[in-house]
């Protein structure tokens, strides 16, 4: 029936019955505990800010300008 496939950690939070030509079926909703993680830092964290003169600015400084050519569909 697919019920295996609900592992015993998980929690069945909501369950739905639905009737469609082709038959019954149920759908279920289950809480899964969220696993945290650390995550090793590579470096230092560079802020990004998007605007009208430059198109990128980053927080060390780095400016970055860039056009993208609009498409006949966009130009309509």
């Amino acid at each position: 029936m697919g019920l295996h496939q609900i592992l015993q950690d998980y929690e069945i939070a909501n369950a739905q019955l639905i009737k469609k030509p082709s038959g019954y079926y149920v759908y279920l909703t289950c809480y899964v505990k969220k696993e945290y993680f650390e995550r090793d830092k590579v470096g230092d964290a560079i802020g990004i800010d998007f605007g009208v003169a430059n198109k990128l600015t980053l927080s060390n400084g780095l400016t970055v300008d860039f056009e993208i050519e609009e498409s006949k569909r966009l130009k309509k």
